[in-house]
């Protein structure tokens, strides 16, 4: 005689077809309640090209620009608690976030993403709010600083 292995799998779930459905049916409806109560996050996008005679980050031979050690070390100092406590205070962007000036910091880094953008000397900055003109502020004010 053959065994049929997948037939007793079809008969378990053809009698527990209520349990299925009922788990079913409490996932999604437990999905919709989280979609429905949860904040709508924009983001917010800037390049900053990083150019052989900028101010900012002082002059760099052409040939260094390339590097990705430099572009590397652009893209981290745009990252310091430096750099965005100062962007805090000179762009009066605590007003809109809580806490210390060390949560505040901490607020704008953990929101934030700085990377590289492969194959240019651009690198790209986003932010993360639930308010779509501070994201655009924050933005802002990196590429200012």
């Amino acid at each position: 005689m053959e065994e049929r292995p997948f037939l007793g799998l079809f008969q378990v779930i053809a009698r527990r077809k209520w349990i299925i459905l009922g788990m079913l049916l409490a996932w999604l409806g437990l999905t919709w309640f989280f979609l429905k109560n949860s904040p709508e996050v924009y983001e917010s996008t800037g390049e900053l090209k990083v150019a052989s005679r900028d101010p900012k980050f002082g002059s760099i031979e052409s040939e260094d620009l390339g590097s990705i050690d430099v572009l590397k070390t652009v893209e981290r100092n745009l990252q310091s608690t430096t750099l965005v406590s100062r962007m805090i205070e000179s762009h009066g962007l605590g007003d809109h976030l809580k806490g210390t000036l060390a949560a505040q910091i901490a607020q704008v880094q953990g929101r934030s993403s700085i990377a590289l953008a492969r194959g240019t000397r651009n690198v790209v900055i986003s932010y993360r709010s639930t308010d779509p003109a501070f994201a655009k502020r924050v933005v802002d004010a990196y590429i200012a600083e």
